[in-house]
């Protein structure tokens, strides 16, 4: 079982030590919901996965996937948070999708390991861009991936120097392996998945 849940960001009880848009203060933010126990590794083990989505006349909100149902013990909140349950069952090879991911665009060089973000356009002298690194990402599971939008924040803790790329691309493409796609987006994309990074979600195209 899966569940997909949208938390409006406006609704989230916060200290005031925690308004400012920083890392740690999105990961508290998603594992609120949660039982307390949840901390270290049982992140990953739940399967909580989450971004920031900022849509057109909408509030700011959460979108969260995860294997185990949220807890919200505050009823007002909890009335005006959105669960559903979530079916692949739908998730046929050849099917043309809408897809968004979240995802920490970087890429390690050389001896010293250090990371880059991906360009988001192929320089003059070739390497890959921000397309074809996603498609990379997503090769076997999704074919003929094209970008259609990317956005890119980097978001900072001041405390300890925390420094997050998240990249949130819109494509269209078309399903190569159903049991594949449902693995990469139950499982997640890339690194700093506790900040807001790795969600995949797809929707039939429409035509």
């Amino acid at each position: 079982m899966s569940y997909l849940t949208l938390l409006p960001l406006h609704l989230i009880p916060r200290p005031r030590s925690h308004h400012k848009d920083t890392p740690n203060n999105r990961h508290r933010d998603v594992m609120s919901i949660f039982p307390v126990e949840l901390q270290g590794r049982a992140r990953a083990d739940a399967g909580i996965l989450f971004r920031l989505e900022r849509l057109p006349a909408r509030p700011a909100a959460y979108l969260i996937r995860s294997n185990i149902r949220p807890h919200i013990t505050n009823p007002d909140l909890a009335q005006q948070v959105q669960i559903l349950e979530e079916k692949f069952g739908w998730l046929e090879g050849g099917v043309i999708v809408n897809f968004r991911l979240s995802v920490n665009a970087v890429v390690r060089e050389g001896a010293t390991r250090k990371t880059r973000p991906v360009p988001v356009q192929t320089g003059p002298a070739g390497g890959m861009g921000i397309d074809e690194w996603v498609a990379q990402k997503l090769a076997s599971a999704l074919d003929n991936v094209t970008v259609l939008n990317h956005n890119r924040e980097v978001i900072t803790e001041k405390q300890g120097g925390k420094t997050i790329q998240v990249d949130v691309v819109d494509g269209i493409a078309e399903i190569a392996d159903p049991a594949l796609l449902e693995s990469l987006m139950k499982k997640g994309v890339g690194r700093a998945k506790a900040y807001g990074c790795g969600l995949l979600t797809v929707k039939p195209a429409v035509p």
